[in-house]
C-alpha cells in the first residue's frame, strides 16, 4: 500500500506544478497585453520574452511579443520575431497575422497581408464553420494600426463586425473598429464615437475607449 500512495503523491505534486506553471505561463501573456495596453513597451517586452522563452512553439505568445514590439515602434524587431518563428516551424495562424500586420506598417503590401489573413482565418475556423473572433480581432487591429494611407480600413471594419457578432464581450474590438471608422476621414467620426461608446458598455472600465472619444471632441 505504501508504494502506491506514494507514487500517487507524486504523480499529483507532478500534476499540481505543471497546472500551476501553466497558469504562471498565462498569467505573464496577459500581464504582457496589459502592459501593451498602458503603453509600458518595455515591460511588456520583458514579460512576453520570458513567455516566448519557457514555450518557444506557443505562437500566441510570439505573437503577443511582436505586437509589443510593433507597439514601441521597433517594427524590424517585431519581423525578426515573426520570421524566426516561421523558421523555427512554428507556421500557425498567429504568426501569419503578426506577419501580416507588419508587412502593412513596412511597406503597406496589403495584398500579401490578406491573403496571409484570410488563410489565418480559414484555419482557425470552428467545427461549425464559425470564425475565431480573436483572429478577426488581431486582424482588424492590424488594420486599425498605421496612418490613414496604411491598410485598408473598410476590410478591418467588415472583420471586427463579426467579432463584435461572435464575442460579445471583449471591449478591444469597438476600439479597434473606431479606430478603423477615423482612418476613413472625418466624416466617419459619427460611427467611430459610437463603436467607442459600445466599447463601454462592453466593460465600462476601459479606459482607451473614453480616451478616445474625448480625443474626438476635442478635434
Amino acid at each position: 500500500m505504501f508504494k502506491p500512495m506514494k507514487m500517487k503523491k507524486t504523480i499529483l505534486t507532478m500534476l499540481v506544478i505543471a497546472l500551476a506553471t501553466s497558469y504562471a505561463i498565462s498569467q505573464t501573456v496577459d500581464d504582457g497585453i496589459k502592459f501593451i495596453y498602458y503603453q509600458r513597451y518595455k515591460s511588456a517586452k520583458e514579460a512576453l520574452q520570458k513567455v516566448v522563452a519557457s514555450k518557444p512553439k506557443d505562437a500566441y505568445s510570439i505573437y503577443w511579443l511582436g505586437q509589443a514590439y510593433i507597439a514601441g515602434d521597433q517594427l524590424d524587431s517585431a519581423k525578426a520575431v515573426y520570421q524566426k518563428a516561421l523558421n523555427d516551424g512554428v507556421n500557425d495562424p498567429w504568426i501569419w497575422v503578426g506577419m501580416g500586420h507588419e508587412q502593412i506598417l513596412e511597406n503597406n503590401d496589403v495584398n500579401s497581408a490578406k491573403q496571409k489573413f484570410e488563410q489565418a482565418i480559414t484555419a482557425t475556423k470552428g467545427k461549425k464553420g464559425v470564425e475565431n473572433a480573436d483572429i478577426l480581432t488581431a486582424i482588424g487591429r492590424a488594420m486599425a494600426d498605421g496612418n490613414s494611407q496604411q491598410g485598408d480600413p473598410q476590410y478591418g471594419i467588415d472583420k471586427l463586425v463579426r467579432a463584435a457578432q461572435i464575442n460579445t464581450t471583449n471591449p478591444d474590438i469597438d476600439v479597434q473598429l473606431g479606430i478603423c471608422y477615423l482612418k476613413q476621414g472625418s466624416e466617419k467620426g459619427g460611427p467611430a464615437v459610437e463603436a467607442f461608446t459600445d466599447a463601454t458598455k462592453r466593460n465600462p472600465q476601459y479606459a482607451a475607449a473614453y480616451y478616445r472619444i474625448g480625443k474626438i471632441y476635442e478635434s
